[in-house]
């Protein structure tokens, strides 16, 4: 079964149009930057060693769900389509993932275990919102995905953006997909980024309040 979230056709040929590689990292990099914890995000900030941590940590979470274009097969690794957007993009893969971060970060004694569990859903679930709303009209692994497994097997598809096709990644349409992208969450992350500058000026200009 699957669920529509729009008037927009889903049966136009049989393709699969994605957020592509560059709209996921850009995401995830503006989720870093909305959450990190720093009073500001200068240059100095971002070349911190423990900051590039946490951004690697967003920007994998945000794209490990399409590690389902692989598989192994007899004859070794396969490149295909045939398991995208299967339940590896859910809700309930988002959540297992991140209690198994969590989990890991208890058995290491970390004291951020916590807020890296809550970054890795959080980025996870994203990536399968961002898919949401694109195009997928390639009926073998399902039309859509089945954002809310396990709770259902129902897929469901909002096809308001129509994304990079992998069936010509060079093409016209592809490259404006990907300068879509860019200019969308690239201006996300850009206001992230002025937007914790902006707090940590003001922190800094904060005169201490006088004891009585």
């Amino acid at each position: 079964m699957c669920i529509a979230l729009s008037t927009q056709s889903v049966n136009k040929g049989r393709i699969t149009y994605m957020p592509t590689p560059v709209g996921h990292t850009l995401a995830g990099l503006a989720i870093w930057a909305a959450t990190e914890r720093s009073k500001s995000l200068s240059l100095k900030d971002m070349l911190n060693g423990r900051h590039l941590g946490w951004a690697a940590l967003c920007v994998t979470a945000s794209n490990i769900p399409d590690a389902d274009f692989i598989s192994i097969t007899r004859s070794g690794l396969e490149f295909s389509g045939k398991h995208h957007h299967g339940v590896t993009h859910s809700i309930g893969f988002a959540v297992g993932l991140g209690v198994m971060v969590w989990v890991w970060g208890k058995i290491r004694k970390s004291e951020f275990a916590g807020r890296a569990a809550a970054l890795t859903t959080f980025c996870y679930a994203i990536h399968i919102v961002m898919d949401l709303f694109n195009v997928d009209t390639y009926p073998v692994n399902g039309i859509g995905l089945p954002a809310l497994w396990p709770l259902t097997d129902t897929y469901f598809i909002a096809p308001l953006f129509s994304g990079a096709s992998r069936a010509d990644i060079l093409s016209f349409h592809n490259v404006v997909a990907v300068g879509l992208e860019v200019l969308i969450y690239g201006s996300i992350l850009l206001a992230s980024l002025m937007w914790r500058r902006g707090r940590g000026n003001s922190a800094r200009t904060k005169k201490p309040r006088l004891s009585p």
